[in-house]
């Protein structure tokens, strides 16, 4: 991308990948209140999170201790599963990374109208 800016004449090769732009989003402690940030991430049969993924074309996903259950079935452990409950959103440009991560934020804050309409 920056060596596009640079020079546009410059062509990548075609086994290029773009790099993934991650961003990890810490999910509030449930002890502190009695929202369920999981559910209304995921919301009923994962719709929320299929629209939120939809709307800012970005890949949204739970991690974190406690986050995955197939991991303690198959004894499969990820990489983040030590690290604490977090919400990690992927895309491949700076701009719809901001919008899911806006998205994912909304639904986190406690005075926001959006979770209460959920």
């Amino acid at each position: 991308e920056e060596l596009l800016k640079l020079d546009n004449t410059f062509i990548a090769p075609d086994d290029y990948k773009p790099p993934i732009k991650k961003r990890k989003i810490y999910i509030p402690d449930a002890d502190i209140d009695d929202t369920n940030y999981i559910g209304l991430i995921i919301g009923p049969g994962g719709k929320t999170q299929k629209d939120l993924e939809k709307r800012s074309k970005c890949k949204i996903a739970i991690r974190g201790k406690g986050a995955n259950i197939k991991s303690r079935i198959y004894n499969k452990r990820e990489n983040d599963q030590n690290e604490p409950l977090h919400i990690l959103v992927e895309s491949l440009n700076e701009e719809d990374l901001e919008v899911g991560v806006r998205l994912i934020e909304e639904l986190l804050d406690p005075s926001s109208d959006v979770k209460k309409n959920q």
